[in-house]
């Protein structure tokens, strides 16, 4: 009894702190382009949209690619959109609520707080966030519209020929009025890619320098 009492303890503390289960996992993805080596899917119920970009590439270490995506503090020069990302609080390895602010000019700036967590694959890293719900209705800018609806995450897989697998999915609401949702739609599915394209420009420009396991 005490030993089945240990291996249900144990099953239990590793499904919570490394469970996978996100918004995207239901989501049935229709390939929309491949420019570039870069795929774009998209898939929406007419409300809420999904999207999402991959590639697979030969030319780059896992390691750097997982580094870079856990180096917070320098987002801004990964992402150019992106103002800061700072952690405001660390559950542990595996979990922090973030606070980031973005550039939408011409429109006001939005801010968000994430609640993000990291699991730590075999040769791989799936970085997963939500919105961060206790903290979505408290410290707002005057400068910036807060986001409610924010989720995302970031997938990186080395495969057994060395190449990287790389994809990184959203479904955001920006609170952007007076603009048909077929513009939202089609600058989303840009920004996506974008997204996935500046992570592989700044792996790309900093290799060798990228500093493994940075802390967020």
């Amino acid at each position: 009894m005490k030993i089945f009492i240990q291996l249900f303890f144990i099953f239990f503390i590793h499904s919570t702190l490394f469970s996978i289960d996100t918004v995207f996992d239901s989501i049935q993805w229709n390939l929309e382009s491949s420019v570039k080596d870069i795929s774009l899917f998209f898939n929406t119920d007419g409300k809420v949209s999904f999207f999402k970009a991959e590639t697979i590439v030969d030319d780059l270490k896992s390691e750097e690619v997982i580094a870079s995506l856990m180096d917070f503090k320098n987002y801004f020069e990964i992402f150019p959109k992106t103002y800061f990302f700072n952690p405001v609080k660390k559950y542990d390895d595996h979990r922090y609520i973030v606070y980031t602010k973005l550039d939408f000019f011409p429109l006001k700036k939005r801010d968000a707080f994430l609640d993000m967590s990291v699991n730590y694959l075999d040769k791989g890293i799936l970085l997963n966030w939500e919105p961060a719900k206790e903290y979505v209705f408290t410290d707002f800018a005057e400068d910036s519209v807060r986001a409610e609806r924010i989720y995302g995450r970031w997938y990186v897989q080395e495969l057994e020929d060395l190449k990287v697998k790389i994809s990184v999915e959203y479904s955001n609401d920006w609170k952007v009025t007076n603009v048909p949702n077929s513009v939202l739609v089609a600058i989303q599915k840009t920004t996506t890619a974008d997204a996935l394209r500046n992570l592989l420009k700044y792996v790309k420009k900093n290799t060798g320098n990228i500093i493994i396991n940075p802390q967020g």
